[in-house]
């Protein structure tokens, strides 16, 4: 990747750079991976991935029974998706159309809203919480802009546009009716390998009392995990006597 080039040039390149391969394969652990941060059964969904990217997230909701779609603007991306026929609407979504009001039960943007610009997401938020059903969600996971240790995954990418938090998420997305439910660290899941599984919770309990000295020492409750999934549920809104509204899916 050439760091002087913008970014639609960067993108034309970025498959490559990632070392993207086997487009909508997923593994068991990707699997459980997956499951926790949506934290639903995604059979029977209907499900937006947005910035799709190498497709492991949609190949796990399909293969488990969703009904997919996608957006993307990397060229690779596209055409394997169009591969296997898999439904797209445009990443410029908000401004063109390609959504049908109360048609998902929910959006996921993994690593992706930190590559647009402030504007952008706004206007995203908008239009993503007109798709969303009453009671659906989305999962966004992004580089912590809150955190010292969350620089590394936000300089690693020159095609990152802004720094986020659950403070800048939840200004962008005032008045669309979109309300955070859950905020924190990227969901911890086993590899099914007893050594590895041995020496991450070894390096968690680490990191949860080098955490904990931070926080008193700065007099601070700011979550400090590098990466954080962000879920928000677009609100159900109820009229005054009326009998509790029913979620879009279940839980």
């Amino acid at each position: 990747m050439n760091p002087n080039a913008n970014p639609s040039e960067l993108y034309r390149d970025y498959a490559q750079w990632k070392g993207w391969s086997d487009p909508f394969r997923w593994s068991a652990e990707e699997g459980r991976y997956y499951a926790a941060e949506l934290g639903w059964d995604p059979a029977g969904l209907d499900i937006l991935e947005i910035g799709f990217g190498n497709g492991g997230f949609l190949g796990w909701a399909r293969d488990n029974g969703a009904r997919v779609i996608g957006s993307e603007l990397t060229p690779t991306a596209i055409l394997a998706a169009e591969a296997i026929k898999l439904p797209l609407v445009p990443p410029n979504f908000e401004q063109v159309g390609g959504l049908e009001a109360e048609s998902l039960d929910a959006v996921v943007a993994f690593d992706v809203f930190e590559h647009l610009e402030p504007s952008a997401i706004r206007s995203k938020l908008a239009a993503i919480a007109r798709a969303l059903r009453p009671g659906g969600r989305l999962v966004l996971r992004y580089p912590n802009g809150q955190s010292p240790l969350g620089l590394d995954p936000q300089h690693a990418d020159a095609t990152h546009m802004v720094a986020l938090s659950r403070a800048k998420i939840e200004q962008y997305a005032a008045g669309t009716g979109l309300l955070t439910i859950r905020y924190g660290g990227a969901a911890r899941v086993r590899s099914g390998r007893i050594i590895r599984d041995l020496v991450r919770l070894l390096r968690y309990g680490l990191r949860a009392v080098i955490e904990a000295v931070i926080r008193f020492s700065y007099g601070t409750a700011a979550e400090l995990a590098p990466v954080v999934t962000h879920v928000l549920e677009r609100e159900i809104v109820q009229d005054v006597g009326s009998r509790p509204a029913k979620r879009a899916v279940n839980r």
